[in-house]
Formats: structure tokens, sequence, C-alpha cells
């Protein structure tokens, strides 16, 4: 990714997605591309769709979190044909507090990775469990209770069936 102008991507000598490095990190075309590149990986949660007030939001565990409108209302036919749908969020574009905030969903720290500069937190909600890249000065151990903000803008929503990412 750092030193192409272009990639492709092959899965089994079929060709995923061509792009530059940002949109096949950004917007990947499904699963598998989503998956292979980035590091750490991207995390899969099963999910359902609530629609209130004529927002969408997304479960998270037992929360509901919102998708950003700008992506998700033009899908919003295809979205309400899915039984069931996956949302896909790199480790990244999930901020932690270790106060609640608006939209944020509580979760139990299971483990805890340090990078150095950061750390790694393996967080679980529910029956959900995820990555999150936090700051190392965030000051908390395995066990502890904090409060996952999952950006809105960079929720993925995948095709349970296809493995399409629909946004």
């Amino acid at each position: 990714m750092a030193l192409a102008d272009k990639i492709g991507v092959l899965r089994d000598g079929r060709l995923q997605q061509v792009g530059t490095p940002e949109e096949i990190y950004y917007r990947p075309s499904n699963k598998f591309v989503a998956y292979f590149i980035g590091s750490p990986t991207i995390n899969f949660m099963k999910s359902r769709l609530r629609i209130a007030e004529g927002r969408l939001y997304v479960e998270v565990g037992e929360s509901y979190v919102p998708l950003d409108p700008a992506l998700a209302a033009p899908a919003l036919e295809r979205l309400k044909s899915l039984q069931s749908l996956e949302i896909a969020l790199r480790p990244q574009d999930i901020w932690v507090s270790k106060t609640p905030q608006p939209y944020s969903v509580e979760c139990k720290v299971s483990a805890i990775e340090s990078l150095g500069t950061s750390l790694i937190l393996d967080l679980r909600c529910g029956q959900v469990s995820f990555k999150a890249l936090a700051d190392i000065d965030l000051g908390v151990s395995e066990g502890d209770t904090v409060y996952a903000l999952l950006n809105p803008g960079r929720i993925h929503v995948v095709d349970p069936v296809t493995e399409e990412i629909i946004f």
C-alpha cells in the first residue's frame, strides 16, 4: 500500500478489486478485500438494522449506533430487504472512552495488546467482540468497562450472503 499508485486484489486467481490504496482501504468492494487490507484487521460483527424517527441504526451488542445518513440513504431499499447483515469497522475507527458518550456502546476489556505507541483493545459487548485501537495513555486494564464510539462514516454494511459491501 505504501509503494503503489494502484493495487489489484486477487482471490483464487479472480480479481476482486482494483483501485488506489485509499480506495481499497476505505471503500473495499467485498468482505475479502476489507479483511485482506489493513493491520490490525477489520472487525466484522453480526448485526440488525433498525429504523427509528427517520434514522438508520445498526445493532452492536445490546445497543444501536447510527449509520451515516449520506451513506445509508441510497442503500435503504436494499438494507430493508436483508434478513440479517454484518457490519465492518476498522479498529482505528472506534474511539474508546472511560465515560459514556452519546451513542457509545458499553463494553468490557477482555484483552490488551501494546503496540508501544498505542493499544489494541479486545472489547466484548454482549455477544459481540471486536478490536479497537486506543491511546497508550487511556489507563485501562483487563476487565474494565469502557465505552466504544463507532465512527458512523466508516461503518461498512456487508451482505452476509454475497459478502458484498453495500456501503
